[in-house]
């Protein structure tokens, strides 16, 4: 299964109608967004794979914060510590949360 399968799976399609609600989408648009973003993570990825220590610290954010649950609990995408988390992990991603 792919990260989009997995997302559009999670809790039934739950974590896609969470996110179409939250950002007013109709869950098509939402699938497009999610499959328009999936591009830059695979770079992201790549791009902490060739820094030295880049992918450890990645994988050590992802396995360290019980990512999870959001996946479990797609209501859980509107809270603060959410949002905190998302940062954090595109941060290490990206360089940035604001990429």
């Amino acid at each position: 299964m792919d990260l989009l399968q997995a997302i559009m799976s999670a809790q039934g399609g739950g974590a896609v109608r969470q996110l179409s609600s939250q950002f007013g989408l109709g869950e098509t648009d939402t699938v497009s967004a999610l499959q328009s973003l999936l591009p830059a993570i695979a770079g992201g990825l790549q791009r902490n794979a060739r820094q030295e220590g880049g992918m450890e610290s990645l994988l050590g954010a992802l396995l360290g914060g019980n990512h999870q649950r959001y996946m479990d609990e797609p209501g859980s995408v509107d809270a603060e510590e959410t949002r905190l988390d998302g940062n954090g992990i595109l941060g290490h991603l990206f360089g940035s949360k604001d990429v």
